[in-house]
């Protein structure tokens, strides 16, 4: 296919969900004029919040590459100690948020859940919480969470940097640096009203 240039003349248009993403195919030798970004969607919501706010959540895959130890780190710290994480997903690193519910560290395991429960726990949450140590793409928790009108707190790292402006529609942290997660999930926990704004910010972000 590269040698009889499949790529250059027999596509129309490649569909990047983000900048970041169009300009890594760009460097991969897909060409440019025929790369066009059109972010993920979902429809609205009609889930309603109650208004009580009283956890922080995961909601993803449970692997090492979704920063899942960093995670696990970030929560046995005594910073973290008064502050509930649930975490929903299953993965190969299931057993990481297993072992920190046995230790009686203040995580709840969810397991797998459908959309409607997911969305109920979202809109319950403070925040969202993705601490991925990979390259991401667009990952629809960030979509689910802008859609409810919940921040998130993400690495600093692929195009979680383009989708996340940091103190506007939440925060970002060093990717793999459990102290650092620690502190702008304690620091957001306890500015209510800043996490709140961030929440108008990032419903305002999904429409």
């Amino acid at each position: 296919h590269r040698l009889i240039r499949t790529w250059q003349y027999k596509i129309d248009f490649y569909i990047a969900l983000t900048e970041f993403a169009r300009n890594k195919f760009g460097q991969g030798g897909l060409p440019p004029e025929k790369l066009v970004v059109k972010p993920n969607f979902l429809p609205t919501s009609n889930v309603q919040s109650s208004g009580v706010r009283n956890h922080v959540l995961y909601a993803g895959r449970l692997s090492h590459e979704k920063g899942i130890q960093t995670l696990g780190q970030a929560w046995r710290g005594l910073s973290l100690s008064s502050i509930p994480l649930y975490v929903a997903g299953d993965g190969p690193e299931r057993e990481v948020i297993l072992q920190l519910e046995l230790e009686k560290v203040n995580v709840r395991y969810l397991g797998k859940l459908d959309r409607v429960s997911l969305d109920e726990f979202i809109i319950q949450s403070r925040f969202v919480v993705i601490p991925s140590v990979c390259y991401e793409n667009f990952p629809m928790s960030i979509l689910d969470s802008f859609r409810l009108g919940v921040p998130v707190i993400a690495s600093r790292i692929g195009s979680l940097v383009e989708l996340i402006r940091d103190g506007e529609t939440g925060l970002l942290f060093n990717p793999g640096d459990a102290a650092d997660l620690a502190a702008k999930v304690n620091w957001l926990w306890n500015h209510l009203e800043e996490s709140e704004r961030m929440g108008r910010a990032a419903r305002l972000e999904y429409e």
